[in-house]
């Protein structure tokens, strides 16, 4: 064995590989999003939807651009060791749960000043309701944590 040839494992730092990780970590979850959604189909929500527009033919071109991109995270993760990051399901809503009560938080009326007047009868009729969604926002966290 040569005495210059360097280590695979040796070629990136630990920070560097936290930080290569994470873009791939971020890169496999929308990844996982997108097939969920093809899974799923069109989505119709109250406030949001999604509309699958695409053909069949698009489709499979997707799929198979999906499981490219997959191989190629699989080699980088393979190839530097890069770490794993396991989230639970009950974690991840905590922490949606803390995400989602900081925006609400910044839709009550003395926070929606900051983008033009309001009604003082907003407060009565708006901050009531954004309370409750904070509250059974809350409540999520609160089911994984009994």
């Amino acid at each position: 064995m040569e005495q210059n040839k360097i280590n695979k494992n040796d070629l990136l730092s630990q920070t560097q590989k936290n930080s290569l990780a994470a873009i791939l970590q971020l890169i496999e979850k929308n990844l996982y999003n997108v097939r969920l959604q093809l899974k799923a189909g069109e989505y119709n929500g109250v406030v949001y939807s999604v509309k699958i527009e695409i053909s069949p033919c698009q489709l499979d071109k997707i799929c198979n651009k999906i499981k490219q991109i997959e191989d190629e995270i699989l080699f980088l993760k393979e190839r530097y060791d890069l770490p794993v990051k396991e989230r639970t399901l009950s974690k991840q809503l905590m922490s949606l749960s803390s995400y989602f009560w900081s925006v609400l938080i910044d839709k009550k009326t003395e926070k929606l000043k900051r983008y033009g007047a309001v009604p003082d009868q907003l407060k009565t009729e708006l901050d009531p309701h954004i309370d409750s969604l904070i509250s059974l926002v809350n409540g999520l966290s609160e089911i994984v944590t009994e």
